[in-house]
């Protein structure tokens, strides 16, 4: 079972906001969020919050670009998401590109960089506000999860996890969608924490009983929220 550490139960709630470095102009700033690790030289971070009985909180920064509220909101909600699920993120850049060619064809897309923040970029878009934001924030989530299952699921609970769903690689880039690990784990990651209603049309073995047990082998836990309505039979 891979080492999980335990993040305090609510994000700061206090943000700040920064210029990118060589860059002047509000569009390009940066919305950080506190941590209890140095964060990159380019992000400031305020104050890591403690509680009386714990270590300091572990939600790293997540830079936004643009500053509009609507994303912003939704990034600091994501944020909630996994914090109240205790899941560690680790320090993550998340923008919405208006070039959908970044994200290849895809909605989002996940990027570990190596000595930097992980890059996590939301591609899809739709004509209607609020359906727009719907997909957003399910995309958000599920990138989200890439980078959280990068640290946290280690090489033991990967094989375990595709003996479970019946898979053979985790992120073998000659399988179809639905037999990679990797995304069978950032699915139920994804089912088991949000606060709203998502469909799993595209992932298979997507019964409730079979979403739990995948959940609480990643991470050591019942879901927060892993809503009935968003299972198949």
């Amino acid at each position: 079972m891979a080492t999980r550490t335990t993040v305090a139960s609510r994000i700061i709630a206090t943000l700040m906001f920064t210029a990118l470095c060589g860059v002047s102009g509000s569009s390009d700033a940066v919305l950080a969020a506190s941590v209890t690790v140095g964060p990159p030289s380019r992000i400031a971070a305020v104050p890591a919050v403690r509680r009386p009985d714990s270590q300091t909180s572990v939600i790293a920064p997540v830079a936004v670009d643009p500053l509009a509220d609507r994303r912003r909101a939704m990034v600091e909600w994501a944020l909630e998401r996994y914090a109240a699920a205790s899941l560690d993120l680790p320090e993550v850049a998340v923008s919405f590109p208006t070039d959908r060619g970044v994200c290849h064809g895809a909605d989002g897309r996940w990027e570990h960089v190596t000595g930097a923040a992980d890059r996590v970029m939301i591609c899809v878009t739709h004509e209607k506000p609020e359906v727009e934001e719907e997909w957003q924030r399910r995309a958000l989530i599920h990138e989200l999860a890439h980078a959280w299952g990068e640290v946290a699921i280690d090489a033991i609970d990967r094989q375990r996890f595709l003996a479970l769903r019946g898979l053979e690689a985790w992120n073998d880039p000659g399988d179809e969608w639905g037999r990679r690990g990797t995304e069978h784990a950032a699915e139920i990651v994804s089912w088991g924490i949000i606060d709203q209603q998502i469909h799993m049309w595209k992932l298979p073995n997507a019964s409730c009983p079979a979403m739990t047990a995948g959940y609480r082998l990643l991470t050591g836990m019942m879901p927060e929220t892993g809503l009935p309505e968003s299972c198949r039979p």
